[in-house]
């Protein structure tokens, strides 16, 4: 398990409804508490300001925004740390589905090689193998066909 946390939960009970620059800021700082948490070993509370910073996003950005994709796969993470792969699993195929649809290969590489931890947990190597190989040959693709 992790290790114990040091730091102090804090309550965040109010509605708001800010413009895109606050949710940005907001969204950021959900995370880099989720940093801190995470790096405590404390995964409950990575999870509620993780959540939270998903919450921002889904609702400001929208769906098919890859901040909010981003979102979702440091949440599918957060459940892999939590042996929660169901769980990851959803959150992580929404990621795969917004960063694959924006071309963004790099980052569709990086959801690709969480889903692939998800299904070496259940231990099914097959579909963790083909989800990888795939994706790192079209980001080797991407890449090479950039350079040119």
């Amino acid at each position: 398990m992790g290790k114990k946390s040091t730091s102090k939960s804090v309550s965040y009970d109010y509605t708001i409804n800010p413009d895109l620059g606050t949710t940005t800021a907001l969204e950021s700082y959900m995370n880099s508490q989720a940093f801190k948490f995470r790096e405590e070993g404390n995964y409950p509370e990575v999870e509620r300001h993780q959540s939270l910073a998903v919450q921002l996003c889904e609702r400001a950005i929208g769906l098919e925004s890859t901040t909010t994709a981003t979102n979702w796969n440091n949440l599918g993470e957060v459940y892999i740390l939590m042996d929660r792969l169901d769980d990851a699993e959803k959150h992580l195929r929404k990621a795969l589905e917004i960063r694959e649809a924006s071309n963004d290969m790099f980052d569709a590489a990086v959801t690709c090689e969480n889903l692939a931890r998800v299904y070496e947990c259940r231990g099914d190597l097959q579909e963790a193998d083909g989800l990888v190989l795939p994706t790192r040959s079209r980001a080797i693709i991407t890449s090479v066909s950039v350079r040119l």
